[in-house]
């Protein structure tokens, strides 16, 4: 039923909704029943709760300073969102595994040239409302190419992926593919249910004028409401960790992989 619901109107409602920033004494209490029903930690906030200007300030929310430190070395690639990791594996012959049983091809997720990713591992990071949700760069780079493809707006948790298994091919979808001096890392924003916006911090389409570079740990971009980032690792240029595996949590600047 919920393929049928008009989601994309939905989330248009939502944003509108989670945006109102008056009465303003409404909003705190709002923030503050949003942080108990999914657990989150308020001392490591950047700013206190009665700060934030409405639900959709408080969830697109910092980690305070010191909070989530950036793995230093320049041969570590950082997770660039706090998140479940629900799939991780090697590209081969074109085809990723999202959901269990399911194959996709990269062609289908990304719709542009990828073949220096054929071979290449990748991992799929899913972001919980209690999670952060701002997206950073997992390595110093200069972004080659960023493009949207519109899509569905269908949820994307477990019980509804595992009946359609190309959700992450079909949800509206940014993606940011960045240069680093070790090789190419592609960094894919799949939006959801209730995802109104999915805003990045340089050009869209992308314009290769612009040279765009991003340090490790900076800021490229966030889900305003939702959702999904798959990271696709150039063939033999990366390795993910071998303690990244499905049902695992990391951290924004947790060390995920390494120099292949």
């Amino acid at each position: 039923m919920l393929k049928f619901i008009p989601t994309k109107l939905l989330g248009i409602i939502v944003h509108w909704g989670t945006s109102i920033s008056h009465p303003k004494f409404l909003v705190s209490p709002l923030c503050k029943w949003f942080a108990r029903k999914y657990n989150i930690d308020t001392n490591i906030l950047s700013k206190s709760l009665n700060q934030y200007n409405s639900l959709l300030d408080f969830f697109i929310r910092e980690p305070g300073e010191g909070v989530r430190p950036i793995c230093a070395g320049a041969d570590e690639i950082a997770s660039p969102v706090d998140a479940l990791v629900t799939a991780v594996g090697t590209a081969e012959s074109s085809e990723i595994i999202l959901v269990k049983g399911s194959g996709c091809t990269i062609n289908q997720l990304v719709q542009k040239n990828h073949s220096e990713y054929v071979n290449g591992d990748y991992v799929m990071l899913y972001l919980s409302p209690g999670d952060f949700h701002r997206i950073y760069s997992p390595c110093d780079g200069v972004v080659s190419r960023s493009w949207f493809i519109d899509g569905k707006s269908w949820p994307v948790f477990p019980k509804f992926v595992e009946k359609n298994p190309l959700t992450f091919c079909k949800n509206k979808r940014v993606i940011t593919e960045l240069l680093s001096e070790k090789g190419k890392i592609m960094v894919v924003k799949v939006g959801a249910m209730n995802v109104g916006r999915i805003p990045v911090n340089h050009s869209l389409p992308y314009l290769p004028e612009e040279k765009k570079n991003y340090k490790k740990g900076e800021e490229i971009g966030r889900f305003e409401f939702g959702s999904t980032v798959i990271l696709l690792f150039e063939k033999g240029k990366f390795k993910l960790e071998s303690g990244i595996s499905v049902n695992t949590k990391v951290k924004i600047g947790q060390k995920i992989a390494g120099i292949g």
